[in-house]
């Protein structure tokens, strides 16, 4: 296994560790369940975001890790980043490095070109693809990064999404997104087309959580033309007690 990324966690590091994305990955349209996009950061928590990716983009997750991360018993969490890195294997990211209105081709491409599975050390090896491997660092001029155990707590995919859209812009403060802008990173397809409910089942009970449980403090005001709401104000305050992540930069 010589060419797998061999970055198991220490109790005593394990939160402190940093989860760096490009901000065209942030910004990009994706869905995951909570396990596969918990294990994708945390496998770039794992990566030393200012070197070159590992050959051929190998990371090792350990179940022991996620287990204690995510407070899940050991058995429970092997089962979860097998269930999760199979899924993974299935999934696409949508115009990661494209914006349809600027005429840009959109493109589909796969997470990662392959998953292992190795029980005996209770383990998964993932390779995440050539396309997508770049925008786990800060290879890239422009990055969002947080701290993994800012997210740790946070139960929904759509909460760690929002978390993730709003870490961006911690520094201004504020942060504006279209309805349509919203539905497209949140990749929603059909679902939740009306307002009400998508506040209701999306925005309300994320923007609970983060508040709750991570380092920002976050609320927000719809913005309307008439009576129409066409997207929405997000207000962003770092707590200071929980101190601040290094710089970050948005696009």
């Amino acid at each position: 296994m010589d060419l797998v990324e061999q970055a198991q966690l220490r109790s005593s590091n394990k939160g402190d560790l940093l989860v760096v994305q490009s901000n065209k990955m942030v910004e990009s349209s994706h869905t995951l369940s909570l396990n596969e996009k918990r294990l994708v950061i945390m496998a770039a928590a794992h990566l030393d975001s200012r070197k070159p990716m590992p050959e051929k983009n190998t990371v090792k997750i350990y179940a022991s890790d996620f287990a204690t991360l995510y407070d899940l018993h050991g058995g429970q969490a092997y089962q979860a980043i097998e269930q999760a890195a199979k899924k993974l294997y299935n999934r696409n990211i949508r115009s990661i490095d494209g914006d349809a209105k600027k005429g840009s081709r959109e493109r589909n491409v796969r997470w990662v070109w392959m998953c292992e599975y190795l029980k005996n050390e209770a383990a998964v090896v993932l390779g995440f693809s050539p396309v997508i491997a770049p925008y786990l660092t800060m290879l890239n001029q422009q990055f969002t990064k947080y701290r993994l155990r800012s997210v740790s707590a946070l139960s929904t995919f759509y909460a760690i999404r929002m978390y993730e859209l709003c870490t961006q812009y911690r520094k201004t403060g504020e942060r504006r997104l279209s309805l349509e802008r919203l539905r497209e990173v949140l990749d929603l397809g059909d679902k939740y087309q009306d307002v009400k409910n998508l506040r209701m089942r999306v925005l309300d009970p994320s923007v609970k959580e983060i508040t709750k449980l991570t380092d920002l403090d976050v609320s927000y005001e719809p913005l309307r033309k008439g009576r129409k709401i066409i997207g929405f104000e997000f207000d962003i305050r770092e707590k200071e007690q929980l101190g601040s992540v290094a710089d970050d930069e948005t696009a």
